[in-house]
């Protein structure tokens, strides 16, 4: 039976370890989908 993996574990394994180039270009473009969401959201609200 295969081990299941936390959250950490399986980013580590899809985008490298912490500190690499690799794992800092995820953590940007995970922020900058995240923020674009904040912003996508706030100006639905502000439209209607």
């Amino acid at each position: 039976m295969e081990k299941s993996m936390n959250a950490k574990e399986l980013i580590a394994k899809r985008y490298g370890k912490e500190g690499t180039k690799e794992r800092e270009k995820f953590r940007e473009d995970a922020f900058s989908c995240y923020f674009g969401e904040i912003i996508k959201n706030r100006r639905k609200e502000l439209h209607n």
